[in-house]
């Protein structure tokens, strides 16, 4: 270093970095810029020929060593050097002559391979050429030399690069040029039709006829008057367009309130219709009673108990679920159920002692769920007549029934002309009338 400052200092000096082997084997990319830890001197020494050794030779770049410098290798360094790289190997099979060698000589396709991937891959290219005993280059080596020498001059004498940027400016210039004749052209037609147009109205100048300047004051007159009634029928049709319009818009807003209205009445109509039981095609059964035809299911299950009872188990009441006709008012109507004749027909068509059973009936089914819906007891309940109606054995039913309701401090009240009845009743209240047409009570305990 001290007495050839300019030298480079290769192999495991701090100047320039060996690729790693001695067969040529060369990186896609040897970067100059590498982690530091690469040029750790014994390392290098460690990894170098040691001896005339053919296998050594012939050693290739190991995968892990492929890429020491891309951008993902450099991202995980902190210590960075400028180390460039040099790819050497020999002419012949080794680094020294040998007579015997003479004809071993490397082929120029493969000295072309090993230059243009070292060179072009960024790592300059050592080739060592052994002299003889002699102290002379021979005449194989110097041959193959000059096929090197010439292909490469051939190749890469020109700046392809430099004359691909003048390649470009010309044709850019040449492009120019073009477009600035197509614009040069066009003017030069376009300044042709303006001659042309100017000697037509010249011409048309020349041709044309006098001009009366008073009858041409006339008539400017005559059109300014014209126009002068134009504008005031235009002023006119303004005022009624912005009247016509104020009111259009006026009318667009109420009608916009009317469908509104319209939209909630017929949203109302069929509410109204609805709660009303008055929608067309469907059965009349309006709000109340379609509520109440809840609560009168409930009334008639417990009314069917009693009247299954009495009636020894023929009768049962149920509610008419679909009307007679769809004009009539329906939803309560009633239905007798005969299990005997297994018919259903209309309670209209009891006798009177069934009717009177059924009436009874419900009224106890009233009475019952009154007491378990609301909790409130019915400690009294009036029968006033139709027991007349009844046969013997419809009349015991009955009575067994109420007097099953007298049970703890219910009190059951009857109000009956029948002898039969009167005979099973204990507690009573006669009412008598004498012959003066007055009535008198007693008491029978």
């Amino acid at each position: 270093r001290e007495l050839q400052p300019g030298a480079c200092i290769h192999v495991c000096g701090p100047d320039i970095r060996w690729c790693g082997n001695e067969a040529g084997d060369t990186r896609e990319a040897d970067w100059s810029v590498v982690p530091r830890r690469t040029a750790d001197t014994e390392k290098v020494a460690s990894a170098s020929q040691q001896s005339d050794d053919t296998e050594f030779r012939q050693r290739t770049i190991s995968a892990r060593d492929q890429d020491l410098g891309s951008r993902e290798i450099l991202r995980e360094e902190d210590d960075l050097i400028w180390y460039p790289a040099e790819v050497n190997t020999s002419i012949r099979p080794g680094w020294f002559w040998h007579e015997s060698e003479n004809d071993q000589v490397r082929p120029l396709e493969k000295l072309i391979d090993i230059y243009e991937k070292s060179v072009g891959g960024n790592a300059t290219f050592l080739l060592n050429i052994p002299p003889t005993n002699e102290g002379l280059f021979h005449e194989n080596d110097v041959a193959r030399l000059q096929e090197l020498g010439a292909y490469i001059r051939e190749s890469y004498t020109v700046n392809l690069a430099e004359q691909a940027a003048l390649t470009k400016k010309r044709e850019a210039l040449k492009r120019a040029l073009t477009a600035a004749e197509t614009g040069c052209n066009a003017c030069k037609e376009e300044l042709a039709a303006i001659r042309a147009a100017m000697e037509q109205l010249n011409k048309q100048l020349t041709e044309a006829p006098g001009v009366d300047a008073e009858a041409l004051a006339v008539q400017k007159e005559e059109l300014a008057a014209g126009k002068a009634l134009l504008s005031t029928a235009a002023k006119s049709i303004h005022a009624r367009v912005h009247a016509n319009a104020a009111a259009k818009q006026h009318i667009s807003l109420k009608e916009k309130e009317l469908a509104e209205l319209e939209s909630r009445y017929t949203w109302m109509k069929a509410l109204s219709d609805t709660a009303n039981g008055a929608v067309t095609g469907k059965d009349k059964i309006m709000l109340e009673t379609y509520i109440q035809t809840t609560y009168f299911d409930r009334i008639l299950e417990r009314a069917n108990l009693r009247l299954r009872k009495m009636s020894g188990g023929q009768y049962d009441l149920e509610r008419r679920q679909e009307a007679d006709n769809k004009k009539s008012q329906s939803g309560l109507d009633l239905d007798i159920i005969d299990h005997i004749n297994t018919t259903r027909r209309s309670v209209n068509t009891l006798s009177g002692g069934e009717a009177f059973l059924a009436s009874l009936a419900l009224a106890l089914g009233l009475s019952d769920e009154v007491q378990m819906s609301t909790g409130i007891r019915l400690d009294t309940l009036f029968v006033d007549e139709g027991f007349g109606s009844l046969d013997s054995e419809a009349l015991s039913k009955a009575y067994l029934t109420l007097a099953g309701l007298t049970e703890g401090n219910r009190l059951v009240g009857v109000i009956s002309h029948v002898t039969e009845l009167k005979e099973k009743i204990d507690r009573q209240i006669v009412v008598k009338k004498d012959r003066s047409g007055s009535s008198c009570a007693e008491i029978l305990v």
